[in-house]
């Protein structure tokens, strides 16, 4: 909340009293919003998505208690570990993660949520939404489907997909890049 105070108050300080140097004033002002809009990141899940999940809601509470979690809209994220087409839909299952205020799933640490199984009517691509690539779904807990792991058999949730995200590969590069200007973009 500091941040935009602090830059509403440096705008009104660069843009106030007309005086000597005032548009070069105006134009550091208009700079600084550019660069505040420019950084600013936003969530593809809007705000009443947001509220008619509760965050609690794991995939590992809704197999503990499936019949009271039965229609609930959740908001899950993770890595795609299988992704497969059936007769009229496609279908993933995804190891689940923390998801950060964007909904993107927190892959870098060790702690799995459990795994669910994402189901969306028609066709989707499987090399596109293939194994490893990081996803978010937003949808309505519809079942519980035991499934064979190895030796052991497991039960996972079964989501219907009412939106899906699917996050961009990030580069495979150490170094950061940065990206400057309007419209225009590039690294190296």
């Amino acid at each position: 909340m500091a941040g935009p105070v602090l830059v509403s108050v440096l705008v009104v300080k660069l843009v106030a009293p007309p005086h000597k140097g005032s548009a070069l004033r105006s134009i550091l002002a208009g700079c600084l919003i550019l660069l505040v809009i420019g950084c600013a990141t936003t969530s593809p899940f809007n705000a009443v998505i947001r509220s008619r999940v509760d965050a609690a809601m794991t995939p590992e509470r809704v197999v503990e208690d499936y019949p009271a979690s039965r229609n609930r809209e959740v908001l899950w994220g993770g890595r795609i570990l299988e992704s497969r087409n059936l007769a009229d839909s496609t279908e993933f299952t995804v190891l689940a993660y923390p998801i950060d205020s964007k909904g993107m799933p927190d892959t870098e640490g060790d702690v799995s949520l459990g795994r669910f199984i994402v189901e969306q009517k028609g066709y989707l691509e499987t090399v596109t939404y293939a194994p490893g690539r990081e996803i978010t779904v937003y949808g309505r807990v519809v079942g519980v489907r035991e499934v064979a792991l190895g030796a052991t058999r497991r039960r996972e949730p079964v989501v219907a997909a009412m939106q899906i995200h699917l996050w961009r590969v990030s580069p495979t590069w150490g170094w950061p890049v940065f990206h400057f200007g309007i419209g225009v973009s590039g690294g190296f």
